[in-house]
């Protein structure tokens, strides 16, 4: 049977759309499933810590490896599609587009969506740009503020400034008229006398300690001082950021949480200080809370995807696992790992 060239241009591209649209359902449910249900979960014990760059390194690798005679999942299938349909000046077009845009992550959404092509897609073409990289919307203001606005007061590696505030908007009538220092203050009440346990981490001055809101107190609802959004939403953008690229982003976010915490003080509303214990510590604000509980979260199922790729191994298989783990030789060293891993993040077996 003979095919028209036009038929076969019809065929190719309908198959090149049916693709597309399976590909962007994927990605959508995905995205739902990824979504937190249910309360923050609280740490099981008081003596969490950033588990070593070592292990998180050994963790990752293992557990983003294709399984044996795993089938290419339907991404990498269309990303080939796509390729073999774009050429050099098109796929340089789709670059040059993401660099104007600035670059960044929200860069890579915007062009996708501008485009109808999966996220996937265009961050591939691009090389992966976006890990951990924001876009901020330039500062065309010229006006002279009377009080410290969002650009002192927050970090932008902390928020993206597309969504930051989104709280204070959708219940504007509670929030209008008031500057962002005085949201931030009014945000801030929400989370007074609460007792306020010290935080797994550490300053370079030993004199400085550090408190933080415990999770249990948070809500999918409270708002956020530091960002200005609703829990699960802060919740929902970072865990989405971190499954879409674990083996970069888990790393980014870890450093984050752990690394220069004065990056997290944003202030009380009044100034760029960091808000007082009851002890006089410094107290993160729940912000930090909520990133801490997405890396303890995301640590906790890749050790279960660790866990259940050792389930399904051939002897030789697991051996190999096991030789990518520091200081596990057999089952009972595993166990001990794992036991140890979770417990670092404040989470049981």
């Amino acid at each position: 049977m003979q095919i028209t060239q036009t038929r076969l241009k019809q065929l190719i591209y309908e198959e090149i759309e049916t693709s597309i649209l399976s590909s962007i359902i994927k990605e959508e449910v995905d995205k739902i499933l990824r979504e937190k249900s249910g309360p923050l979960k609280s740490p099981t014990n008081n003596k969490t810590r950033p588990i070593s760059n070592d292990i998180m390194s050994a963790i990752l690798k293992v557990t983003d490896k294709k399984k044996v005679n795993e089938a290419p999942d339907d991404e990498e299938k269309q990303r080939k599609l796509i390729d073999d349909f774009l050429d050099d000046d098109q796929k340089k077009m789709i670059r040059n587009a993401v660099d104007k845009l600035g670059g960044g992550a929200d860069a890579v959404v915007k062009v996708a969506k501008y485009l109808g092509v999966p996220l996937a897609i265009i961050s591939g073409l691009v090389g992966g740009v976006g890990a951990g990289l924001y876009v901020s919307t330039p500062d065309t203001d010229t006006s002279t503020p009377t009080e410290f606005d969002q650009t002192e007061l927050v970090d932008d590696t902390l928020v993206p400034s597309d969504i930051y505030g989104s709280a204070w908007a959708d219940l504007e009538g509670e929030f209008a008229g008031l500057s962002n220092a005085e949201k931030m203050e009014k945000s801030w009440s929400q989370y007074d006398n609460i007792d306020t346990p010290r935080a797994p981490v550490t300053s370079q001055f030993q004199i400085f300690k550090y408190s933080h809101i415990p999770a249990g107190d948070i809500t999918d609802n409270s708002i956020l001082p530091l960002s200005g959004m609703h829990a699960d939403d802060y919740y929902n953008y970072w865990n989405q950021k971190v499954q879409s690229n674990p083996s970069v982003e888990l790393p980014l976010l870890k450093k984050l949480v752990f690394g220069d915490v004065g990056k997290w003080s944003g202030g009380s509303g009044k100034d760029a200080n960091f808000k007082k214990a009851d002890d006089g510590s410094n107290l993160l604000p729940p912000d930090w809370t909520v990133a801490y509980t997405v890396y303890a979260d995301a640590v906790e199922s890749k050790m279960f995807d660790l866990y259940d790729a050792l389930e399904t191994a051939s002897p030789e298989e697991k051996e190999q696992i096991y030789d990518q783990l520091p200081n596990v030789n057999n089952d009972a060293d595993f166990d001990k790992f794992m036991y140890d891993t979770l417990y670092s993040v404040g989470r049981s077996q």
